[in-house]
């Protein structure tokens, strides 16, 4: 049998391995790692939706500083159709809206008008494996569309030809007092919840239904807090 030998320079110890021995230690240690892989990734998902979370709400927090120094109105917009599938569910960019909106009480939301987006401003996405699943009145996610705020007439040529307007885009507003925009027949907080899933061909797949993480917005001052405190 043939002997792979290392011998350590100024030491006049050597040790030695059979070639056998070497590719049964790499098996074992392949075998680990496939078993370990999928705890890792879902490590990995897991630590990516704190993360989402903690990004949305440094988001929603600019979003509200640069309403109070423009004193326009701003909204964080979080598009859930109407784009392409890695902007549904994923993605936030900051416009500047119209001061007032207009409220349905049959659907219990409030419209907003796009104007012009925040200057130098672009597309940001969550870290893969999470998405925005709900901002609405409610924390946690409720499966249904609640009371929130909504941007019409968004442009977004810049992404695709095809995409010259986009309606109906779910937003988080504030006001150039630092206040949430919100019609006072539905007064209340708003919470962007953050959880694991993905948008694939027009659909959203949401996994783990016990890893969310809500981002408070308070109704009377826009305060944004982490995980609802």
């Amino acid at each position: 049998m043939a002997r792979i030998k290392s011998v350590s320079r100024g030491c006049s110890g050597r040790s030695s391995f059979t070639l056998v021995e070497i590719l049964v230690v790499c098996a074992i240690m392949g075998i680990m790692m496939y078993v370990s892989l999928p705890a890792f990734e879902k490590i990995l998902v897991g630590t990516g939706v704190d993360l989402a979370a903690r990004n949305t709400t440094s988001r929603l927090g600019m979003a509200r500083n640069y309403a109070i120094s423009t004193r326009k109105c701003i909204a964080l917009l979080m598009p859930t159709s109407g784009l392409p599938d890695q902007y549904c569910y994923g993605a936030n960019r900051m416009c500047i809206v119209n001061s007032n909106g207009t409220y349905d009480s049959g659907t219990l939301v409030t419209t907003y008008t796009f104007q012009r987006w925040v200057q130098s401003e672009n597309w940001e996405f969550t870290n893969p494996g999470s998405v925005i699943i709900d901002v609405d009145n409610i924390a946690g996610c409720s499966g249904t569309a609640l009371v929130h705020e909504q941007v019409d007439g968004v442009k977004c040529s810049d992404i695709e030809a095809g995409y010259a307007t986009v309606n109906n885009v779910r937003a988080i507003i504030f006001k150039p007092s630092g206040k949430i925009a919100c019609d006072t027949l539905s007064y209340s907080d708003r919470f962007v919840t953050v959880g694991e899933g993905a948008y694939s061909a027009g659909a959203l797949i949401w996994k783990n239904r016990s890893n969310v993480i809500d981002v408070k917005i308070e109704k009377y001052t826009g305060r944004v807090s982490y995980g609802n405190k």
